[in-house]
């Protein structure tokens, strides 16, 4: 015969482990061994949830009628309430963090439900708890006139028994929270247990907990499915800016395109920004250019084609009083074997926190003095950001795209995350599927994860009253409208039969405008054809 516990916690790395889910499956299953009719079970619990049924699924099956009370606990706000007087504190109509307490008791529950995650074995948990509900005698109700903080499992038949403590009908109550729950065994104090559990029993609703969980196999429509895929995506993506950072008093898509770029780079330490032209690549890439340089106070290296060099970074960097360095591609390639010399135009690699390389499709070639360079640059024992602007980051073949995706990661493995093992391996599916393929249409995984990328026609749709601030006054963003005007240019009459010839060379078969007046040709023979 089991010895009853006379006290229930949690110690799972105890020798041996000890749980309440063990506890109370001694209790339970010594008294449905010592007993010739099942016993009742009453269990009064502030939540519930699948796998915290699971632990116990084999007694409760066993076990005669059971009655489950739920109910929401109080939180600070209601503990801090104890101040007001009684009679009004008492008075549920007079307190509305008691409604509030139940909201989130709902959404709690609903919560546990939508997490159960959709695999064979949740799915499996989640039927057989339902079958049990529906068809075992079991009945539930939940406490809404009042709070229910005590917890209590009452086994009565034969051998009254009870385990009262903290411990929810929870995975984390009966497995892994730090608990404290004391087993009775006297008649008299079981009956007291029962007397005060059968109170809120009688003030307590019906509860149609089994209606809940067969929520998860209604059928749904495919926008819901595909709205809750999304949310599953990018739902971390929505949440609300925390510290947006607008020292160059950016509109709303550039700020969230900054945002965007940070959230990617305190993740990949690395990111490509590849809005269209015009959209203000160079405004996102500043706004992080700040932060490093003006709220951290960390040394920032700006790489670019030498007009840029002078003509843009230069120029922005003294209008918004940022301090940063620039250079040329050209200048890197010189400087990288002395840098952190007096006289090179580099510090030390390990200086810089941060590296903003525009038109950074110049470095798509990887067997290049400059991405040696800049390959060189990136490493050493200080860790960088990487910041690459480019609204063309494939050129000729996606695997520029894998050599920009290379300075941010040299790893094979590194987006295992996202389910690509290799990227190797990745970039030779894409390019296998369509070896012409220049939009990485079959690269979204890698894409999505690394990269900020807007269209202007994503942006007039999405942002209709986007404005920017022009000599203290909002000016709605706009984009000139393409004017198409026809040019006819005859280039036959100062060359003529060129362009034939020419698509004759390429491997076109045009025919000579002799043949179509004549209708004929000659064979290699010079036999006549018709």
């Amino acid at each position: 015969m089991t010895a009853l516990p006379e006290i229930a916690t949690n110690r799972p790395h105890a020798t041996p482990p000890e749980t309440v889910a063990g506890a109370l499956t001694a209790l339970l299953g010594g008294a449905t061994e010592r007993l010739r009719r099942p016993p009742e079970l009453a269990i009064a619990t502030a939540y519930f949830n699948v796998a915290g049924y699971e632990q116990l699924a084999d007694c409760l099956d066993a076990v005669g009628p059971v009655r489950i009370l739920l109910g929401a606990e109080p939180d600070d706000s209601s503990v801090r309430s104890t101040v007001t007087p009684l009679a009004v504190r008492d008075s549920p109509l007079a307190r509305p963090e008691l409604q509030q307490a139940l909201d989130r008791h709902d959404q709690a529950m609903f919560e546990d439900r939508d997490l159960l995650g959709f695999t064979r074995e949740a799915d499996a948990g989640a039927r057989r708890l339902v079958t049990w509900l529906r068809t075992h005698p079991v009945e539930v109700r939940r406490l809404a006139t009042g709070f229910l903080h005590g917890k209590a499992y009452i086994v009565t038949g034969g051998h009254p028994s009870v385990i009262a403590g903290s411990s929810n009908l929870t995975y984390g109550g009966l497995m892994n929270n730090r608990e404290l729950n004391l087993g009775a065994y006297q008649p008299s104090t079981v009956e007291l247990v029962r007397q005060w559990f059968d109170e809120q029993w009688d003030g307590a609703e019906p509860y149609d907990l089994a209606a809940l969980y067969e929520s998860r196999w209604l059928p749904h429509r495919p926008w819901d499915v595909f709205l809750r895929m999304l949310h599953e995506l990018y739902g971390s993506d929505l949440a609300p800016v925390q510290d947006p950072g607008d020292g160059l008093h950016l509109t709303q898509f550039q700020r969230d395109g900054v945002w965007r770029a940070r959230r990617i780079l305190a993740k990949r330490r690395g990111v490509i920004i590849a809005d269209e032209v015009g959209l203000g690549k160079t405004y996102i890439a500043g706004e992080l250019i700040h932060r490093a340089s003006v709220a951290n106070r960390q040394r920032v290296l700006i790489v670019a084609p030498a007009t840029l060099r002078d003509s843009t970074w230069r120029p922005f960097l003294d209008e918004f009083r940022i301090f940063a360095e620039v250079v040329s591609y050209e200048e890197l390639v010189r400087n990288i074997d002395g840098a952190g010399a007096s006289a090179s135009a580099l510090r030390n690699p390990d200086d810089y926190a941060l590296v903003v390389v525009d038109e950074a499709h110049n470095l798509r070639n990887a067997d290049t003095q400059r991405a040696d360079a800049m390959r060189r640059l990136l490493g050493g024992a200080v860790a960088k950001d990487l910041v690459l602007l480019t609204a063309t980051p494939v050129n000729n073949g996606l695997a520029d795209l894998k050599t920009l995706v290379s300075y941010i990661t040299p790893s094979d493995t590194a987006f295992v995350d996202i389910d690509i093992p290799s990227v190797d391996r990745y970039f030779g599916r894409a390019m296998a599927l369509d070896p012409d393929e220049l939009t990485g249409q079959h690269l979204f995984e890698l894409l999505d994860a690394i990269a900020v990328r807007r269209t202007r026609r994503f942006i007039r749709t999405q942002y209709p009253t986007a404005s920017i601030t022009v000599g203290g006054r909002p000016i709605t963003v706009t984009f000139p409208e393409p004017s198409v005007i026809r040019v006819d240019y005859h280039l036959d009459e100062l060359l003529p039969g060129f362009f034939d010839r020419l698509a004759r060379a390429l491997g076109a078969e045009v025919e000579d405008e002799e043949v179509t007046r004549t209708g004929v040709i000659l064979g290699q023979d010079d036999t006549v054809l018709t």
